[in-house]
């Protein structure tokens, strides 16, 4: 009878001592788990800081743009390779915007088309040779004309998170080269390479 008296009392304390022992499971799988999100953020952190186009971030952008004079002095349209970071991933938002020929048509351009693509380690050595080259294009002697192409490199504050403010800048890097003889093709060979 004592033995029906003790098991009866060991069946609700094995339960308990369950119950406990999950809970104890948990706890240890969420600690282990939030430790490895701590060193992937480290991990992560340091790649950025070695990383040659480092300085793109969650809030910080290079825009590469190429303007073409589709109807000489007056207008044409723009295109654009947006880099940013997307969930950790180096991405290049290609966009291209509708031709205007006449700068009263309306005062936004129109997106034509507009793509993301992954930048893959082996293309950002392009995008380094393209900034090196505009750099010395940019360095060039410049006269004003009314038509041609104009090149840019801009890695500034990504807008989405200064709306509000749009005077508000941190701009790093600001390469711009006029192309009067419309004959550099390196914004259009960059983009072939963004969009492979």
């Amino acid at each position: 009878m004592a033995f029906l008296a003790l098991l009866h009392i060991a069946r609700p304390l094995a339960i308990i001592m369950k119950k406990q022992l999950f809970l104890f499971l948990v706890l240890i799988l969420s600690l282990q788990v939030f430790s490895q999100e701590e060193l992937s953020h480290r991990e992560y952190r340091e790649m950025i800081e070695k990383h040659p186009l480092g300085s793109i971030t969650d809030r910080f952008t290079l825009i590469l743009t190429g303007y073409f004079d589709d109807c000489g002095e007056f207008g044409g349209h723009e295109e654009t390779i947006e880099l940013i970071r997307l969930d950790r991933k180096l991405m290049a938002i290609v966009t291209i915007y509708s031709k205007s020929c006449q700068s009263s048509n309306y005062k936004k351009p129109k997106v034509v088309k507009s793509k993301t693509y992954p930048i893959d380690e082996n293309k950002v050595v392009y995008i380094q040779e393209y900034l090196k080259k505009l750099m010395t294009k940019s360095l060039e002697l410049d006269y004003p004309h009314h038509a041609g192409r104009r090149y840019s490199a801009k890695l500034d504050f990504r807008k989405k998170y200064y709306e509000e403010d749009k005077s508000y800048s941190f701009e790093r890097l600001n390469l711009v080269y006029n192309d009067t003889d419309s004959t550099w093709t390196e914004f259009q060979k960059i983009k072939n390479i963004v969009e492979k």
